[in-house]
């Protein structure tokens, strides 16, 4: 495989979904990989993809395209579209343990099979601005997030506030989330720690908390260098 990766998924049975480009002349846009294997090519030239979530046999890559001229948010199951009503990319994409098919939008609107629920607010009363993932565990959903006001990054299960994540290291005040993964009880988020110059050549962190807390970082780096977009449990 060449080109670049965008994001990684595995289902039950442990088989590895991989997302990204392929680089060679004849491929689509982007492409998935099963345990090394392409088996989809997204020849949409208007694509932009963010997510991937594997269920079974069904792939779910979400991100958005251009319909006459006009962006819209996108899905892509086992490489067919299906276009939804908005303007905003589909940041993150997961589906539940009844097959209910929950999307985020990258201005924190969440949809339940296409119906746009009811939007999330921290325990502070700020609303959520950016869904960074959803994941679904059983009946339990789970949503990381981000609420510009308050400079707030909340994990939510179910709509209710559960984690309000903060950055530990004194020298960086930002926190970029990333993904969450969860694992029985336990829910692992993994993302950047930053300060206001670390995108302009100051240094950022790899991290990943659990429950809430700092759990461990895994490497320090030029700012804009610095990445943890995928956290898999087992």
């Amino acid at each position: 495989m060449k080109g670049q990766d965008v994001d990684l998924a595995l289902n039950s049975a442990d088989d590895v979904f991989v997302l990204g480009r392929d680089g060679a002349a004849n491929a689509g846009e982007y492409s998935v990989w099963k345990n090394g294997n392409k088996i989809i090519d997204i020849k949409d030239v208007n694509a932009n993809v963010n997510k991937l979530f594997a269920k079974g046999s069904d792939v779910y890559i979400c991100g958005g395209t251009t319909i006459n001229g006009q962006p819209k948010a996108a899905i892509w199951k086992n490489g067919t579209v299906q276009v939804i009503n908005s303007s905003r990319e589909a940041y993150t994409v997961s589906v539940s343990e009844n097959n209910d098919l929950y999307v985020g939008l990258t201005d924190g609107t969440i949809l339940k099979n296409n119906v746009v629920q009811p939007t999330l607010r921290s325990a502070a009363g700020n609303t959520i601005s950016f869904t960074g993932k959803i994941f679904c565990s059983g009946t339990d959903v789970f949503v990381l997030g981000y609420c510009i006001s308050g400079n707030e990054t909340i994990v939510w299960k179910n709509g209710t506030q559960i984690f309000k994540i903060t950055s530990p290291i004194a020298k960086y005040d930002l926190v970029q989330p990333q993904t969450l993964f969860v694992s029985g009880n336990d829910v692992y988020c993994s993302g950047i720690l930053e300060s206001l110059n670390s995108s302009s050549g100051g240094t950022a962190a790899a991290v990943i908390f659990k429950n809430g807390s700092l759990y461990k970082t895994l490497y320090e780096g030029v700012g804009y260098l610095v990445d943890a977009p995928s956290i898999f449990v087992k």
